[in-house]
């Protein structure tokens, strides 16, 4: 076991610990354990994207997701935990669930996008436009605030992971719109966060809409290019999406397989910060590029 194999679970026992006082109740009060032990929760979860172990990773998310929403429902006011849960969500079920069991990965998608949807349902007006449409839910947007912007991008970019292993059902695409406006909000509040992965999931859900249902890959391939830039073209996972949504949504092998090849042949640590999700990227373009005859 290599030295930061072993800080990460090093990190994951402490804070399996401190949930277990959190959520016990019995040797500190629940707010003061929960105040000891976020700074050790962001710190393992900060391990976890900067580690280029799929295995041990994998083997360990779990855990650390349901230690998360534990702590979500102790402090449920807490913005940052809850953005960490379902962040955690999204990344687990994309890299490791969703290409053995469609079902399980179906259901971390639906759980972080409730979890997400849990914060913003305060919001006067929110519960209301969300039943009404996109038209009536943009104006409650306005109301999130900066701080709130990565919760925000990570309860839509769970929406649409859930929309996409959905698109035979017309009430899931129907979806669609919800997303796109809380995808334009984040945009509006913070569009380079993350690599840009406001940019990249706007793409993203513009690249599921056929032209048929009003979609315009024009759009999509706009917004993939703005999440390019934002990190030089070093974030891979945004060129995955890219190939699986747009380039099919255009029926364009060659730029399917060009993308795909560059993230193949690229290094994995071009962005130290979040190199378990290059890792990942490189996985899932390896996969990808042996069913271009079966997609094309």
């Amino acid at each position: 076991m290599t030295n930061r194999t072993a800080r990460r679970w090093g990190l994951w026992a402490l804070a399996a610990a401190a949930a277990g006082t959190a959520l016990g109740g019995c040797a500190a009060p629940k707010g003061f354990a929960v105040r000891t032990m976020k700074p050790i929760l962001i710190d393992s979860s900060e391990e976890i994207l900067r580690s280029g172990d799929l295995k041990t990773v994998g083997e360990g998310l779990a855990a650390q997701i349901l230690t998360l929403r534990g702590l979500t429902a102790s402090r449920p006011g807490d913005v940052d935990i809850r953005s960490m849960t379902v962040q955690l969500h999204l990344f687990y079920a994309n890299g490791f669930i969703e290409s053995v069991d469609h079902d399980h990965a179906s259901a971390l998608y639906r759980e972080g996008r409730d979890i997400g949807l849990e914060h913003f349902r305060r919001i006067e007006g929110f519960p209301e436009a969300l039943r009404a449409g996109d038209l009536a839910l943009r104006p409650v947007l306005a109301k999130v605030s900066e701080r709130e912007a990565p919760l925000l991008l990570w309860t839509a970019s769970c929406w649409g992971g859930w929309i996409r292993l959905h698109l035979s059902d017309p009430d899931a695409v129907a979806d669609l719109p919800l997303v796109e406006a809380m995808l334009d909000r984040t945009l509006e509040l913070d569009p380079d966060y993350f690599h840009g992965m406001p940019w990249i999931m706007r793409g993203t859900m513009a690249g599921l809409r056929p032209p048929a249902l009003g979609g315009k890959p024009e759009n999509a391939l706009a917004a993939f290019e703005k999440g390019f830039a934002a990190s030089d073209r070093a974030y891979l996972l945004g060129l995955v999406y890219f190939a699986r949504t747009y380039c099919r949504q255009i029926f364009d092998r060659d730029l399917f397989e060009a993308a795909l090849r560059e993230v193949a042949g690229a290094p994995p640590d071009l962005l130290p910060d979040v190199r378990l999700l290059n890792v990942m990227a490189k996985e899932q373009a390896a996969y990808w590029l042996t069913q271009m005859d079966e997609i094309f």
